[in-house]
């Protein structure tokens, strides 16, 4: 229409960016489903840029998988709001609110969209199918060890080098365990957003070479290194879901994350891995510390208790969860006509 063609030609000379992106490719997504005429179900839609805000109400049974906290990824990477995400917080708010049912992968983020949005955010845990890249071969795991990083032992951190993923707090968590034990080191395996939070890192070891960075890796490479080391560090600010804590649980790593990772979906602090809080550094450490120090049969005990709770993920679990609630949206949504 021409109203369209207006709007397509004013929105980069109003610089609104991101909001401008989210809104045409919620239209689009909108209009797309339209030309199905009613022929689904339902229609899943995603709160990340309000993709469910177009979706005609004859397209189907409307159901938003909230796994974006917007609000809580700026403050923790320290964003500021400006008017623009400010747009982008309004558009997601009105797609969540023309959804029949919203529903997040844990707890915590359910309790922090309900806040959010002022209404009922279910729980309804993803699949998490087993990995073929886990190697169990110990003799190719040593080869691999040795030719990525060398003979000295470590804790490692993989995924996204960042504020969101408490990448900066990993100095100050491994220091006391540095200057405890002066061989120890620490492995980042992932890409750096931003280069200051690398050197955060650096500044606060004991000795900024005893930090190892390989960049990303492909996940039979990234399984050996994170199956060798002493302990997986994961002290992320925001999770909707510990899916990295899940990769080391499946490599057979002890792992040591957060609260606000969402970890306590998958994990029980001190039985099948530890849990701190990012607000808990010195507790963050003696829960690595402790992690480190434990023997073979204790280590082992802890990882197979993981991998005990990480089958309730188990798709064959979870899958049939999915389409019941599906179909309690379903029905849900008939009564309301």
């Amino acid at each position: 229409s021409l109203l369209r063609k207006i709007e397509r030609r004013v929105r980069p000379l109003l610089g609104v960016g991101r909001f401008a992106t989210d809104r045409e490719n919620a239209r689009r997504l909108g209009e797309a489903v339209a030309r199905f005429n009613g022929r689904f179900d339902v229609v899943q839609a995603s709160d990340y840029g309000g993709t469910g805000r177009d979706v005609p109400h004859s397209a189907g049974c409307l159901v938003t998988r909230l796994s974006w906290n917007r609000i809580g990824t700026r403050e923790a990477e320290r964003t500021p709001t400006t008017f623009h995400a400010r747009l982008g917080d309004g558009l997601e708010a009105a797609a969540v609110r023309r959804s029949v049912r919203c529903y997040a992968p844990s707890h915590r983020i359910a309790e922090q969209m309900s806040q959010r949005f002022g209404r009922t955010v279910d729980v309804v845990r993803p699949p998490a199918a087993a990995s073929s890249a886990v190697i169990e071969d110990d003799r190719i795991l040593r080869e691999q060890i040795r030719r990525e990083i060398g003979e000295q032992p470590y804790v490692v951190f993989f995924g996204r080098v960042c504020r969101v993923k408490g990448a900066d707090l990993l100095g100050r968590i491994l220091r006391p365990l540095m200057e405890t034990d002066p061989s120890l080191h620490l492995v980042v395996v992932g890409r750096a957003d931003l280069p200051d939070v690398v050197d955060e890192i650096r500044a606060e070891l004991p000795e900024p070479t005893r930090l190892l960075l390989t960049g990303r890796l492909p996940h039979e490479q990234l399984f050996p290194i994170v199956r060798a080391a002493r302990a997986a560090v994961l002290p992320s600010r925001i999770d909707n879901f510990p899916n990295v804590a899940i990769e080391a649980t499946q490599a057979g790593q002890i792992v040591v994350g957060t609260v606000e990772g969402s970890l306590t979906e998958l994990l029980v602090d001190g039985e099948s891995g530890y849990i701190g809080s990012v607000d808990d550094v010195a507790g963050l450490s003696r829960r690595v510390a402790a992690a480190c120090e434990l023997d073979g049969s204790k280590r082992e005990a802890m990882v197979q208790a993981a991998r005990q709770r990480l089958r309730q993920l188990d798709p064959a679990e979870t899958i049939p969860q999915l389409v019941a609630y599906y179909r309690d949206a379903i029905a849900e949504r008939a009564t309301r006509r």
